[in-house]
C-alpha cells in the first residue's frame, strides 16, 4: 500500500460486536438513531481529520437506501465495476476497478492513495474492513460500541490470518450508554510484515 496515504476507520457497532445484520442491513442503526441520542461521537472532528472518503459501490448503494450520509462536502470516491449511468444523489466520483477480487480493489485504493495522499477514510461493510484489516493496511481505527444487542449478524472484524498489535488512543464513554474507542496500529515485526505481503499476493 502507497505510504504516502494514511487510512482511518470509523465504524459503529453492536455490544454483542456486530456491525450489521446478515445480509448487510443496517436498519439497526437507522432505528437505535431515532429513538435514541447517540451522544457525541465527534464525527465532525473526525471528517475534520480526513481528506478524502473511499467506499465501495455495494456500501455506497447501502447508505443511499437507508438515507445515511455522514460526509459533509468530502470528496468522495466509489469504487465500481462499472459506472452507473443515471445521475447521482450526491457528488461522487466514481473509480473503475475491472476486476472482481480483493487484491483489484487493494490495488484500486493504493492507486487513489498515491493520486491523492493526506489521510483516506475507508468506509465499508464487515467484507471491506477485514480485508484490510488482515493486511495490516489499517493505520488507526475507531469504534462506537452501541448499548444494544441485535443476537446474530456481521462482525466488524473477520478471521484475519495475521496478527495485528494496537496502541488505545483514547477510550471516552458517549451519552446514552455508548463508548468510543480509537486505536492507531503499532509498527510490525519482520515476521508480520512478510506475512502481511504474502497474504496481499494471495489475495
Amino acid at each position: 500500500m502507497n505510504n504516502l496515504c494514511k487510512i482511518k476507520t470509523f465504524s459503529f457497532i453492536t455490544l454483542d460486536g456486530y456491525v450489521s445484520r446478515m445480509g448487510g442491513e443496517l436498519d439497526w442503526l437507522v432505528d437505535y438513531s431515532r429513538t435514541n441520542e447517540y451522544g457525541d461521537c465527534r464525527m465532525e472532528e473526525f471528517l475534520d481529520g480526513v481528506d478524502s472518503v473511499v467506499m465501495n459501490d455495494a456500501f455506497y448503494d447501502t447508505l443511499l437506501r437507508y438515507g445515511l450520509w455522514p460526509f459533509g462536502g468530502k470528496p468522495c470516491y466509489v469504487i465500481a465495476s462499472e459506472i452507473p449511468e443515471q445521475p447521482q444523489v450526491h457528488d461522487v466520483r466514481f473509480v473503475l476497478n475491472k476486476s472482481d477480487d480483493s487484491v483489484g480493489f487493494i490495488k484500486a485504493i493504493d492507486s487513489l492513495c498515491g493520486r491523492l495522499g493526506g489521510t483516506m477514510w475507508l468506509v465499508g461493510d464487515h467484507d471491506i474492513v477485514s480485508l484490510f484489516m488482515e493486511r495490516g493496511l489499517i493505520d488507526e481505527i475507531t469504534i462506537n460500541i452501541m448499548p444494544l444487542t441485535i443476537g446474530h449478524g456481521y462482525p466488524l472484524f473477520g478471521c484475519g490470518r495475521a496478527e495485528q498489535r494496537w496502541d488505545m488512543q483514547e477510550c471516552r464513554s458517549l451519552p446514552g450508554g455508548g463508548v468510543q474507542v480509537r486505536y492507531a496500529s503499532l509498527p510490525a515485526t519482520t515476521k508480520q510484515t512478510a506475512e502481511m505481503a504474502e497474504q496481499l499476493m494471495e489475495g
